[in-house]
C-alpha cells in the first residue's frame, strides 16, 4: 500500500474545498464527494494493513475488494476531475485540483496491473 494516492486526493481536495469562488456548486461538490470517499476507504484500507486485520478476517477475498476500490475510485475521480477541469472557468486553485486528480488517475491504474487481477 502506497499513501502517494491519498496525498495527492487530498492536495486536490483542499483546492477545491478551499476555493470560494465556486460557479456551479453541484459539479464541485462531486468532486468533493468522490475524493473524500476515496480517502475515507482508502485510510481504511491503509490501517487494515497496518494492523494486518485482512489475515484476521479470511471470509472476504481483500485483494479483489481492494481491486474493485481502486477501480470504481479511478473511474469515479477521472470524471470528476474532468467535469471540475470543465467548469474550473480558469480559476487557478480549481484547476489545481482537477489536475491533481488527473495525476492521481494513471498511479491508481498502474497500482491495478501489478496485482495482476
Amino acid at each position: 500500500m502506497y499513501p502517494t494516492y491519498g496525498v495527492i486526493l487530498l492536495i486536490a481536495f483542499l483546492c477545491v474545498h478551499c476555493e470560494d469562488r465556486w460557479i456551479e456548486n453541484s459539479s464541485f461538490n462531486y468532486f468533493e464527494v468522490v475524493t473524500a470517499w476515496f480517502l475515507v476507504v482508502f485510510s481504511v484500507f491503509f490501517l487494515m494493513h497496518l494492523f494486518r486485520l485482512q489475515s484476521k478476517i479470511t471470509c472476504i477475498n481483500w485483494m479483489l475488494t481492494e481491486f474493485l476500490h481502486y477501480a470504481v475510485g479511478g473511474i469515479l475521480v477521472f470524471i470528476a476531475s474532468i467535469v471540475v477541469a470543465v467548469k474550473s472557468y480558469g480559476v487557478s486553485a480549481l484547476i489545481a485540483g482537477s489536475v491533481s486528480a488527473f495525476l492521481c488517475f494513471p498511479t491508481i491504474n498502474i497500482r491495478n496491473q501489478f496485482y495482476g487481477l
